[in-house]
């Protein structure tokens, strides 16, 4: 078989290869909603590994205000968002949390105008960083999102404070019966694809706090019910500083249940 017939095999194969790997994505994420719904399984929380991401793909893939989808192909948040209001009855009311870096503007065009669907992207603004929307009064008249924009070189102050005065306030006032996470940690300090994060960003322990008080949320509204999945974040070693970070704040919320349960028996 000559060079170039071989070269094209193989190139036919990588490609089927990560076409079934790219198919399989919205399939986990529907999957862990599954899991925590199913009440023989005691798992009420998941963090879903996935990767590409999948935030900036909207209904028809690419956006038409936008030249680029961001690495995203499937948007595994709004698919599991959807997935869940059409197949369990008691979830009538969810809830997407976008803390990436970048706006989920993908997201934003799935969901907007849904009454059963709140969704908050909290987000690096100005007209010259991707994807360049998410201003605070874009779409404020549909009534089901919530855009925060943040000085390009936001720190853990003003994230944090946005958090507690926009975003958790957001969620009580919806109180929904499902809390969905667009986990992006690319606002980490040194990650390779944020501007100026030599200089500002967030730390580990700004995803703890955050994810902490979403997963209590989830304990009052939810019955512990939270999904997140992957978004950004391009560094190895802080992606998985971030990502224990995410975690714990989850799994810590899921003990102080256990042991407010504990005390009132």
């Amino acid at each position: 078989m000559s060079q170039p017939i071989l070269s094209l095999l193989l190139e036919l194969l990588l490609e089927l290869f990560f076409m079934v790997c790219f198919l399989s994505l919205p399939r986990l994420i529907s999957s862990a909603v599954d899991q925590i719904m199913d009440s023989r399984i005691p798992l009420r929380r998941a963090f879903c590994i996935v990767r590409p991401p999948g935030h900036h793909a909207g209904r028809e893939g690419i956006l038409e205000s936008s030249n680029s989808q961001g690495f995203c192909i499937f948007n595994s948040i709004a698919i599991g968002a959807l997935y869940a209001l059409e197949t369990f009855e008691e979830i009538e009311r969810v809830a997407i949390v976008d803390f990436d870096i970048h706006h989920g503007d993908g997201t934003q065009d799935i969901v907007q105008g849904r009454k059963d669907i709140l969704f908050i992207s909290s987000h690096a603004y100005d007209d010259n960083f991707y994807p360049f929307s998410g201003s605070d009064d874009e779409l404020r008249n549909v009534g089901n999102v919530l855009n925060i924009p943040l000085d390009i070189a936001f720190a853990s102050l003003s994230f944090r404070r946005s958090y507690q005065t926009i975003v958790y306030p957001a969620l009580e006032k919806f109180k929904p019966n499902l809390i969905f996470v667009s986990a992006g940690f690319d606002a980490r300090k040194g990650d390779s694809l944020a501007p100026l994060r030599d200089k500002t960003g967030l730390l580990p322990e700004d995803y703890y706090a955050v994810s902490l008080d979403l997963a209590r949320i989830a304990n009052k509204y939810c019955q512990g019910r939270i999904v997140s999945a992957l978004e950004g974040g391009y560094g190895s070693e802080a992606l998985a500083e971030c990502s224990t970070a995410h975690t714990s704040g989850f799994m810590d919320a899921g003990l102080e249940e256990i042991l407010t349960g504990a005390e009132s028996i």
